[in-house]
């Protein structure tokens, strides 16, 4: 019983975590990306950043223009923890430090808590989340070796911080590096597994918007092999999600060929078609769409090819395009996908009021 209460708490702790990290990611990194799931997840995690975007905003304000602080200020820091040293002043020092963006005064406080024997674990993993996010690997690995001599325990629940190696490898620019940590922690760290796909979910993000095939195609390889060895596809659907949405024809090739060389994906994409045209329509990639719908049609899926052409019809009839909704029913009578009845009154209603978009443009559809 003690046993499964200790695992219990430990699965509670690494759930916090996750929603830490995705927290500040949501804030500081994705205010102009694109969110690459629907999941129950997401949905909590945009409470949280509802409630705190305007105390991490205010942070951000007084941080952007920040200008690493002069040794007079260190010294006058540590020279009030000298005189109160207790594990909330060392505290206290560190998330200044990283509301600051001042990594020489982390690195400091750091060298005081090792000194002392001394750290607070929930301040450790924010420190850990920061230097992960900045590339700091030389501030990972002392936070490591401080846990060796402080709690040599905490080092094995939490995977010896591993994943956090494997991010700031990452963000350093060596993704196989990193691809291979991430992997070794994945099979060795069963609870740290959420945290895992939450952390690649964003790095594959990045890594898309750099446009790196090599990069891309090693990624591709990893998720496949998560996949296939522990029939964990969420972070290959992600992948999957990404280069759907992507601007670069290499990240939309690759999507295709993930679903060629995975069946289980495709039942996945099937599952979560509306969910998919949804996200491509809220942030008007309609060329992503056109993209789903000739993957649907290659795998004959005609049922879920009607979900994407009822909603892009929809779309266009709120913008009140009449020449894009004819096409789209032209092309659904001569491939007999099923468009409601209801949608073709909406369009001979739309004809009818002459209330209409002046500007027509070519959008016969491709296929």
């Amino acid at each position: 019983m003690s046993s499964l209460l200790c695992n219990i708490k430990i699965s509670l702790k690494n759930h916090s975590y996750c929603v830490h990290f995705l927290l500040v990611r949501l804030i500081n990194h994705r205010k102009k990306s694109i969110s690459v799931e629907v999941d129950a997840l997401d949905a909590f995690t945009s409470h949280l950043v509802n409630e705190k975007a305007n105390k991490w905003e205010n942070m951000k304000i007084k941080t952007k223009s920040f200008v690493p602080v002069s040794n007079l200020k260190i010294n006058r820091v540590h020279q009030s923890i000298q005189r109160n040293v207790t594990i909330e002043s060392l505290s206290g020092a560190l998330q200044e430090g990283i509301e600051e963006n001042n990594v020489e005064s982390i690195m400091e406080t750091l060298e005081e808590c090792k000194r002392r024997k001394v750290i607070s674990l929930n301040v450790s993993m924010n420190v850990l989340s920061y230097f992960a996010q900045i590339g700091h690997i030389e501030g990972i690995k002392l936070i490591q070796e401080m846990y060796v001599d402080i709690n040599p325990r905490v080092l094995s629940i939490y995977g010896d911080f591993q994943q956090y190696l494997a991010e700031a490898t990452w963000i350093k620019g060596n993704i196989p590096k990193a691809l291979l940590i991430f992997l070794e922690v994945y099979k060795n760290n069963r609870c740290l597994r959420q945290n895992i796909r939450i952390v690649l979910r964003y790095l594959y993000y990045n890594a898309s918007q750099k446009n790196s095939e090599a990069s891309m195609v090693a990624i591709s390889k990893f998720s496949e092999q998560l996949a296939n060895d522990f029939q964990d596809y969420t972070p290959l659907m992600n992948l999957w999600k990404i280069c759907l949405l992507s601007d670069w024809y290499s990240d939309q090739v690759l999507a295709e060929e993930l679903l060629e060389r995975n069946e289980m994906l495709i039942k996945i994409v099937l599952s979560q078609t509306s969910q998919i045209v949804g996200l491509a329509l809220k942030y008007h990639k309609i060329e992503s769409v056109y993209k789903l719908l000739e993957m649907l049609l290659k795998y004959k899926c005609k049922t879920e090819s009607s979900i994407v052409l009822i909603s892009l019809f929809d779309y266009k009839l709120r913008q009140r395009d009449l020449f894009s909704c004819t096409q789209i029913l032209k092309w659904a009578t001569k491939y007999d996908i099923l468009i409601p009845s209801l949608q073709q009154e909406k369009a001979l209603q739309l004809l009818l009021n002459g209330n209409t978009t002046k500007k027509v443009k070519n959008c016969t559809l491709k296929f």
